[in-house]
């Protein structure tokens, strides 16, 4: 077994695990939808979290050529899947009521969440530069750091149109940079 693979199962659990707790969230939230109120922000970022979780899956596969591995990389990469994780629990807390109202969960979570989110994009550029061993390309930097932006704007103002808008642009942007740019691996 080769050090990738080795590294890649432990990836796969992580965020084979972050998609088993948000889809089951989701789906408890959607059968209790009568005695609990769904929440469109909430919803929303549900769906980023969705594209984050599954893109960097896929993206992983880029680490297969990657020879040096060291107890830092190991640990530093396990903090990125870490932070997927943390996403869809900071969603979806285990053992939710059946009435659980999910605008007042968001709220309650979301300086949590967005700091979190905030903390993977910087994370993923930490990564993404030991993998390609220097600084990622301008692109990628903008790319991931305006979700780091908009994320940490997020946690200060405050704003429940803020955070809608901020949610479905990751998840339109996520979806047509994975289905675009990452739709093949290079």
């Amino acid at each position: 077994m080769s050090d990738f693979e080795f590294l890649s199962v432990l990836v796969s659990i992580v965020i084979g695990f972050g998609l088993t707790h948000l889809l089951g969230g989701l789906g408890h939230a959607y059968h209790f939808r009568r005695v609990g109120k769904m929440d469109v922000v909430h919803v929303a970022w549900t769906i980023a979290v969705f594209f984050v979780l599954i893109l960097n899956w896929w993206v992983f596969l880029l680490w297969r050529d990657f020879e040096t591995w060291t107890f830092t990389a190991f640990f530093t990469v396990i903090m990125w899947t870490t932070s997927f994780y943390v996403l869809a629990l900071a969603l979806y807390p285990p053992r939710l009521p059946e009435d659980v109202n999910y605008r007042e969960l968001f709220e309650a979570n979301r300086t949590w969440f967005l700091s979190t989110f905030t903390i993977m994009c910087l994370l993923d550029l930490l990564v993404t530069a030991m993998r390609e061993n220097g600084v990622p390309e301008t692109h990628y930097i903008l790319y991931v750091g305006h979700y780091a932006v908009i994320t940490a704007i997020g946690v200060a103002v405050r704003n429940r149109y803020y955070d809608l808008a901020a949610a479905w642009y990751i998840a339109i942007t996520m979806a047509l940079w994975s289905f675009g740019i990452r739709a093949t691996l290079f």
